[in-house]
């Protein structure tokens, strides 16, 4: 005589407090420090930069780390629980809209140019916009945040210093201190970078 059992149906769960496994990734300017930040160990002996706590994207989906629904993607626990994930946002986001990573930096990051949603010829397939908001949580004595152009640069300016390899010239900067960071979104063209950096960026994933 054998008996089945039948798998917990999830919609029955109550939603409790969530923790999704940390996804790291791996960075040629990364260091090895998220491990000691979110106490999950590191893979390998290469540079982590980037640890992706908060993630609906198809290719590296969160997953939840412990209790019921443990197993279970950022995007199924979404579909379960609209309401309690999105209250009144509810139904207007294809996937959860934000992604929230952590950073070890220790080597200058690469100056990046992020489209704005009206510039589908710029955009990949399915993607869109991108704006972040951070907030510095350790900075090191020769960190530096780059962002935006400086007052004044011009097209032909911007081209001049690229053809001479001295565009950080033309970029505005400042030396972070613990606790920095933008209250709202940055510019969709603009990107922060710096030297042993640690931050958390969001990054808006749909619309």
């Amino acid at each position: 005589m054998s008996a089945t059992v039948e798998p917990r149906d999830p919609t029955q769960t109550s939603l409790y407090p969530l923790r999704f496994e940390p996804i790291y990734q791996y960075r040629l300017w990364g260091g090895r420090r998220l491990a000691d930040l979110l106490t999950a160990p590191l893979s390998g002996d290469g540079p982590i930069g980037e640890a992706w706590v908060l993630s609906d994207r198809d290719d590296h989906a969160s997953r939840v780390a412990d209790g019921p629904l443990k197993g279970r993607t950022l995007g199924e626990v979404l579909e379960l629980y609209p309401e309690q994930m999105l209250g009144k946002l509810a139904g207007r986001y294809p996937r959860f809209p934000l992604l929230l990573k952590f950073l070890d930096v220790r080597e200058m990051l690469s100056l990046q140019v992020h489209p704005a949603d009206d510039r589908k010829d710029l955009l990949p397939a399915g993607e869109t916009g991108k704006t972040e908001a951070w907030v510095v949580l350790e900075a090191g004595t020769k960190s530096r945040i780059y962002a935006g152009l400086k007052p004044g640069t011009m097209a032909d300016d911007l081209r001049r210093a690229i053809a001479s390899g001295v565009v950080a010239d033309n970029v505005a900067s400042f030396i972070p201190k613990q606790g920095d960071g933008s209250p709202s979104c940055l510019p969709a063209r603009s990107t922060p970078s710096a030297a042993t950096l640690w931050c958390s960026r969001f990054r808006r994933t749909a619309t």
